[in-house]
């Protein structure tokens, strides 16, 4: 049975994640072409694999496919959108990337639900009314993102961290920022002011 188109699409853009790792691969045509191999021999449907090799005719693909270019290339393509979602369901997929965090490193495991769990019972505590309490605890969800940026070598190593690891360490709350404000369903109007949660 031939899976969905997106599941290949999906599948694809993985693979070829995987394939060049981004922060130092080589995107040459040679490279490029024996991934696009892997691709053609099953990996992916003829007519995705005949789109692919389309797309090696392209120069603008070649141009964009460059690490100082890429960034910019897929901000151009994917397309803007904005949708309402209550708060509820905001929450839903918070507490996904909860899960996913507390389970990058055996010692941090249930740190982000557990943090999620005080702050729902400080808002009981301190009589928050329903919309607040998600508020608070989508934050507490979300307070470790940058966790996912940061090598398991220095989450779980057993000593004191070198000033090197430390600085890792430190940009994981920079870059959790700089994804949370990419994130406009994050934006929530407050007594009509805009905010935006930061951790």
């Amino acid at each position: 049975m031939t899976s969905p188109l997106i599941s290949q699409i999906i599948a694809a853009a993985d693979s070829f994640e995987n394939y060049f790792k981004f922060a130092d691969g080589d995107y040459s045509h040679e490279e490029v072409l024996k991934w696009l191999a892997i691709c053609e021999a099953g990996m992916v449907c003829p007519e995705l694999a005949k789109v692919l090799r389309q797309m090696t005719k392209d120069q603008s693909v070649w141009e964009n496919l460059s690490n100082d270019r890429i960034e910019q290339a897929l901000d151009e393509v994917v397309p803007s959108f904005e949708m309402e979602v209550p708060l509820d369901k905001i929450r839903q997929v918070t507490g996904v990337f909860s899960r996913i965090v507390d389970c990058k490193s055996s010692f941090t495991r249930r740190h982000s639900m557990g943090l999620a769990e005080k702050a729902a019972r400080m808002a009981e505590y301190y009589n928050k009314d329903e919309a607040e309490t998600t508020r608070l605890i989508i934050a507490a969800d979300l307070h470790d993102l940058g966790k996912l940026a940061v090598p398991n070598s220095i989450l779980d190593v057993p000593r004191a961290l070198t000033p090197e690891e430390f600085e890792t360490v430190k940009n994981m709350c920079t870059i959790q920022e700089l994804h949370l404000r990419r994130s406009e369903g994050l934006k929530i109007s407050q007594n009509g002011r805009p905010t935006t949660m930061k951790s």
